[in-house]
């Protein structure tokens, strides 16, 4: 697993990802937002998992896999 990239903020092209739960994308709004590409042995096809870690406590307010390539 590898980092793809962090931000202050979720990408738009991931947005669509949270529109069945816009409090949650609503929580991610003050995280820093991490972005992780799976090793393909650890998912059949490979993958990108988001965590997002609350700028205020640091806490990790959410880990999961967004997408499977």
């Amino acid at each position: 697993m590898g980092i793809i990239g962090v931000s202050d903020r979720v990408h738009e092209d991931l947005v669509p990802f949270f529109a069945s739960d816009s409090k949650l994308l609503g929580v991610l709004k003050d995280c820093w937002i991490v972005e992780c590409g799976l090793d393909p042995f650890l998912v059949v096809d490979g993958g990108t998992m988001l965590i997002g870690i609350s700028k205020t406590t640091g806490d990790i307010v959410y880990a999961g896999i967004l997408s499977v390539a």
